[in-house]
């Protein structure tokens, strides 16, 4: 599976460690290898996300939702209620409208745990449905992560932040599976954010 994503987001921040924002994600992409009702091909994933989110030095919290064509690990469905070229693959079913809730709790700048449902927020992709891991903003306010985790296999995500408004992301995910249960993801998001600062502080 590969997926690009593009953000577009409004920020207010005050002093180093409180931050509000609000904005909406689009993802694009592709998985190929999945048998379909009449042959193998590659489906197409898309979507959109309006999110918002708040983080405070210890703690934060990010809600929304997603519309679009997404393929996620929620159980089979009878063979029967599948329209031609659906997605069949067993344990997976195909949606369209999915929430998303994101916790943290530590220091966003030294060490933290969070937790995602589905995975798909705040990264690119709607694979894998959860993520939880350790993350670090690796001494820096900004918005600069490195983090790994346990998303039924294993995950590692990267966030760069450059002059504090394009956002480079990227994060892959393997659920140490093999042969026709394996499953890898490599996506990679471009990020923009507007961003309004209180006068009188610097982000580091």
């Amino acid at each position: 599976m590969y997926q690009g994503g593009i953000d577009i987001s409004h920020n207010k921040w005050v002093g180093k460690y409180y931050k509000f924002a609000i904005g909406a994600r689009g993802f694009l992409g592709s998985e190929s290898g999945e048998y379909t009702t009449d042959y193998p091909h590659s489906t197409v994933l898309y979507g959109i996300s309006p999110y918002i989110t708040f983080n405070w030095h210890y703690f934060g919290l990010g809600t929304g939702f997603t519309l679009g064509q997404m393929k996620l690990p929620l159980g089979s469905k009878p063979i029967n209620s599948y329209n031609e070229v659906d997605i069949v693959t067993k344990d997976y079913n195909n949606l369209s409208f999915l929430p998303s809730l994101n916790l943290r709790f530590g220091p966003s700048d030294i060490i933290y745990v969070e937790g995602t449902f589905p995975g798909l927020f705040p990264s690119t992709t709607p694979y894998p449905l959860y993520t939880a891991g350790i993350g670090s903003g690796l001494g820096k306010t900004d918005g600069t992560k490195a983090a790994i985790g346990y998303c039924d296999g294993v995950y590692a995500q990267f966030v760069y932040p450059i002059k504090n408004k394009v956002v480079l992301e990227a994060l892959y995910a393997d659920n140490l599976a093999s042969g026709n249960k394996s499953k890898r993801i490599f996506s990679f998001g471009i990020h923009y954010r507007f961003l309004r600062e209180k006068k009188g502080f610097k982000i580091n």
